[in-house]
């Protein structure tokens, strides 16, 4: 194939994924605006590797009686693009380019395109959304969920605890650690760069930033729900909150 026809095929590329993306503004648009989205609002948690992030959004969870939805979300992005978990898994928060998605597609029959990902993704969200009661972990879902029908919040810590806490609970050695810990941020924001056009550490794209430096899962985890009984004052708890200790902050 010339050169050329890879750059028609990288245009029509970009111009779907720009369709995508005004077919989202105007949901979202459609979500903000309608009241019943707010009756059994969500949790969204973006996480920092080694912040605990994963298993304080399971606490958050729990403690509300929500749905947690991590791999349980992959599930449902592959049941909505009619592929298998692991193909899906595969291009789960990571950037490609369009030529890379051409090539692929071009010589493997199960390679998912960024476009169909992200417009699967998309349309998982807002149905989760819609049903209302879950927390939703990673993917950029902030920026996909409708202000006024979830809350959003950020968990990190400072990078040499989040290193400890790898070397620790991983039992990986430090250079291992330093580069899995660098890796998987990079992946996390370059992703939402690439497909959301935003900033994944500005604290203004979040209602919470949550710092584990200090806080165990419990304290954490108490503190994100404040937060969400502050947002939605309205919200009838379905569960008491408990104490539940964990050690899992990887």
């Amino acid at each position: 194939m010339h050169f050329v026809g890879y750059a028609q095929m990288s245009k029509t590329v970009d111009e779907l994924i720009e369709h995508l993306f005004t077919k989202l503004r105007l949901e979202r648009a459609a979500a903000e605006s309608a009241p019943k989205m707010t009756r059994k609002p969500c949790i969204t948690i973006a996480r920092d590797p080694g912040s605990g992030g994963k298993p304080l959004a399971e606490e958050v969870a729990r403690k509300l009686g929500f749905d947690f939805y991590d791999r349980k979300l992959i599930e449902a992005i592959a049941k909505s693009a009619r592929q298998r978990k692991r193909v899906i898994a595969n291009v789960d928060e990571r950037i490609r380019t369009s030529i890379e998605d051409l090539i692929h597609g071009l010589f493997n029959p199960e390679y998912i395109s960024d476009t169909t990902y992200i417009n699967n993704l998309s349309q998982v969200v807002l149905s989760l959304i819609h049903q209302g009661n879950a927390v939703i972990l990673g993917r950029g879902t902030n920026f996909i969920a409708p202000h006024n029908s979830c809350l959003s919040a950020l968990v990190t810590a400072p990078k040499k605890i989040r290193i400890e806490r790898a070397i620790q609970y991983e039992h990986i050695n430090r250079d291992k650690a330093i580069n899995t810990i660098n890796k998987i941020s990079k992946e996390r924001r370059d992703f939402v760069s690439q497909y959301f056009g935003k900033n994944y550490d500005n604290p203004k794209y979040y209602d919470l930033v949550v710092n584990t430096r200090y806080l165990d899962i419990d304290a954490a985890s108490n503190l994100i729900i404040s937060a969400f009984r502050k947002k939605f004052p309205n919200l009838a708890e379905r569960a008491k909150i408990t104490l539940q200790k964990t050690t899992r902050w990887y």
